[in-house]
């Protein structure tokens, strides 16, 4: 096996092993399944991905992001959570950079969660890139 052929399977594997928190098990229909609720692509000099959404009752979110060629990028996320009729709610978010592809695993606010509105932008230099919102819900 190469080197090139070792580094994908690698980046497999690591990306698999962050899928596993966000995957459900199993056929039962009560369960809760990983779905992707949006994602943005841009392509350019000085591009900027920009998904966004509306989770109810998240069990858990992510944000994958991906470019070609495969570089740095910087991730810039917010995430609010409300009770049902906007009352009470939680804010927040944070920047990050990484090498693509990876996915993170956004940490739920401790307080109300009947709805979650999540958003996230991923800017990079030059080329193409990829936001996908993942999340863990009903």
């Amino acid at each position: 096996m190469g080197r090139t052929a070792r580094r994908a399977a690698l980046g497999l594997c690591a990306g698999l092993t962050m899928c596993l928190p966000l995957a459900g098990c199993g056929g039962d229909d009560t369960e809760t399944k990983t779905r992707m609720v949006d994602r943005a692509r841009a392509e350019g000099d000085r591009v900027r991905a920009k998904a966004q959404a509306a989770v109810k009752n998240p069990e858990a979110i992510a944000v994958r992001v991906s470019a070609a060629p495969k570089q740095r990028v910087t991730v810039v996320w917010a995430l609010s959570c409300t009770n049902t009729g906007g009352k009470g709610g939680e804010t927040a978010g944070a920047t990050y950079s990484t090498m693509t592809p990876n996915i993170r695993e956004l940490k739920l606010l401790d307080g109300p969660r009947d709805v979650c509105h999540v958003e996230a932008t991923t800017r990079l230099l030059t080329g193409r890139v990829k936001t996908t919102l993942l999340a863990k819900a009903p």
